[in-house]
């Protein structure tokens, strides 16, 4: 489960107001990481599930470990791989959706079978 107490005592302790969290991980990382409002929900919501790209940069920038972040494991994520793969796979669907006949589709056809 997420510690959004764990987040916010970080931030205040940094000395940064919601949206001053928000603007100063913009310019450390040179565009918007995560917007004033869902940090706010990440501290609030039981619930939160913070994308793991965002969390680990607001937690970098605090600095505060992940581990800190949750009570028991960080949930699972993606491998840039298997991101990579998933991508490869949806490039594939959308050629199938206008072209089932496309020779790439054919080709990949022969190598599932």
């Amino acid at each position: 489960m997420f510690r959004g107490d764990i987040l916010r005592a970080a931030r205040e302790k940094a000395g940064y107001t919601l949206i001053g969290l928000s603007q100063a991980l913009k310019e450390e990382y040179g565009g918007l990481v995560v917007d004033y409002t869902t940090l706010s929900q990440w501290e609030i919501s039981p619930t939160a599930a913070p994308r793991k790209g965002n969390i680990k940069k607001v937690a970098e920038f605090l600095n505060i470990s992940l581990s800190d972040l949750y009570d028991n494991e960080i949930p699972l994520m993606r491998s840039e791989s298997e991101i990579d793969i998933l991508n490869l796979i949806e490039r594939i669907i959308n050629i199938y959706k206008v072209n089932p006949n496309d020779e790439r589709i054919k080709k990949i056809d022969t190598i599932l079978m």
